[in-house]
């Protein structure tokens, strides 16, 4: 699953504008869920299924292939959250 955290965090950066981003990683006894979070202007549902949100799509493709989930949301004005839940592999809790 490389390459999501730093693609979620990139794409905020860069369509974002925002001021600053969150990453928060969470590990539970059967899933691991990583969440970025920023505070720019918030990506709209007409964004997120936009031609242009190859990104998102991409991102959601290696989630599910990895057993997985990704959801995006947003609000105008009060930023913009990834968050991608995995399922932990077997006897690694």
């Amino acid at each position: 699953m490389t390459g999501s955290g730093p693609s979620s965090i990139w794409n905020l950066s860069t369509i974002g504008a925002q001021i600053s981003t969150e990453s928060v990683l969470r590990v539970g006894s059967d899933s691991l869920r990583l969440e970025v979070s920023d505070d720019g202007r918030g990506i709209t549902q007409r964004e997120q299924r936009g031609s242009h949100s190859l990104g998102l799509l991409g991102l959601r493709e290696r989630a599910i292939a990895w057993g997985g989930t990704l959801s995006v949301s947003g609000s105008p004005s009060a930023g913009t959250t990834v968050s991608l839940q995995l399922p932990m592999p077997a006897g690694t809790s």
